[in-house]
């Protein structure tokens, strides 16, 4: 529904003011698992989807469904061409191969939530995600949602994305919001190095028991709504398969001549090869240059970054490896 929003944004004259939950924080904050559509991370994107129309207004028996958009504008590059679900809506989207498990996140969907300058607010439409590693049986990603449920998120307000957990949506236009399969790596029935399909449905975000949603607490999930129109619902622009070892398209051969260790780490990390001359290059899931060395033989700083997943590249005489590592 960004379409309309974008024109009445600017219309209430309130500022609410947002208590910041215990998750990762919006795109471009220190911390945020938000990943570019950019980011050189990025492996491909989604070319086939089906998609399950939600009415625009569930509580209308007789209201419309949602139709702004085609399967086709959840394909690709996300470019702004959206695909609205409407009220429960949901959309199926598949890679050309099967997905696997990797170290760190493994997909990443992106939705065109408006950050508002003015405020630091975000308009955010949110949605559940399950997959499938058989295209019959699917299952759903834990999630958590801590807005408040005292008062509806109305058509034009504001969502705190550090209160949002594992629901797609939770990031601003561009930045998508990453999932990690081992999450679901005891779930019966599941093969998280054969996942064949993406199901992405939308939240309904309304605070009335009979329409709500509810995470995996049993907590309503309190998000814009009623969103009576026809781009109403969560808006898919696209579907990334993210995969850290396409960074620079490869992995280097000679990787297991350099080891960086500890892993997982805290305050420092150490490179641990026979050369004295390199070059260390840290990058945050974004693709982003935070850290860069030609100290091969003392400890790397790092206490000073963020909690999460970091590619460390590793230059010896034109050779390189790459390594990932988690900072605690």
């Amino acid at each position: 529904m960004k379409k309309i929003i974008g024109l009445l944004i600017g219309l209430s004259c309130s500022i609410v003011v947002m208590a910041q939950g215990p998750f990762a924080p919006p795109a471009d904050s220190a911390g945020t698992t938000a990943i570019h559509k950019d980011s050189s991370i990025v492996a491909a994107w989604v070319t086939n989807c089906k998609v399950t129309r939600g009415p625009q207004h569930l509580p209308n028996s007789s209201s419309p469904l949602a139709d702004v958009g085609t399967e086709t504008s959840a394909l690709g590059y996300p470019d702004g061409d959206v695909l609205s679900l409407g009220d429960g809506g949901s959309a199926i989207v598949e890679f050309l191969v099967p997905l696997s498990n990797h170290p760190g996140f493994d997909f990443a969907i992106f939705e065109n939530g408006i950050i508002d300058q003015s405020n630091g607010g975000a308009f955010l439409e949110l949605a559940f995600v399950e997959v499938s590693s058989d295209g019959i049986n699917f299952f759903r990603f834990p999630n958590e949602s801590l807005t408040q449920t005292d008062t509806q998120t109305n058509p034009f307000g504001y969502t705190t994305a550090s209160n949002i957990n594992n629901l797609a949506g939770k990031y601003s236009v561009g930045y998508g919001t990453p999932f990690d399969l081992s999450e679901l790596d005891t779930v019966v029935g599941l093969d998280i190095n054969a996942i064949t399909h993406i199901k992405i449905i939308d939240v309904v975000g309304s605070i009335d028991s009979r329409y709500a949603s509810y995470d995996s607490y049993g907590r309503i999930i309190n998000d814009p709504f009623p969103t009576s129109f026809e781009s109403g619902g969560f808006d898919l622009d696209a579907v990334a398969w993210v995969d850290l070892s396409y960074i620079n398209s490869l992995d280097d051969p000679n990787a297991n001549v350099v080891s960086v260790y500890p892993n997982p780490a805290q305050n420092y990390i150490r490179i641990q090869t026979n050369a004295q001359n390199g070059r260390v290059v840290v990058r945050d899931v974004q693709g982003r240059v935070v850290l860069e060395s030609e100290n091969m033989q003392s400890e790397l700083n790092i206490a000073f970054l963020p909690k999460g997943m970091y590619i460390v590249e590793v230059v010896i005489e034109n050779e390189r490896s790459i390594h990932k590592i988690m900072k605690q």
